[in-house]
């Protein structure tokens, strides 16, 4: 079965209130939108330098720049749909919670 669809079936109410419940809380970053594409960049950058010239990643870049973007539209859509499946879970059933 896909990834995906496994996502997807997780997405409940009941798995959501054991994950807020259960899990274990991540480090937030207090920065705005812009300060954290830099800081990404900036890593990004690093880390490849230790590898490649400038002249190969400024030509690698687009390549990666188009991989993240379809990565990451793939995990907004999917965010998307688990927000419209638990709303409806949350107005369609009264009586049960899955």
């Amino acid at each position: 079965m896909s990834t995906f669809k496994d996502m997807m079936e997780r997405t409940t109410i009941q798995h959501l209130s054991h994950l807020i419940r259960d899990y274990k809380q991540t480090s937030m970053i207090y920065e705005t939108f812009d300060k954290r594409e830099e800081i990404a960049d900036d890593d990004l950058y690093s880390r490849l330098s230790e590898f490649l010239s400038n002249e190969q990643i400024f030509d690698i870049e687009p390549l990666l720049n188009e991989y993240s973007s379809s990565i990451g539209e793939i995990y907004f859509n999917m965010g998307m749909k688990a927000g419209a499946r638990l709303l409806h879970q949350l107005l369609d059933n009264e009586d049960r919670d899955y």
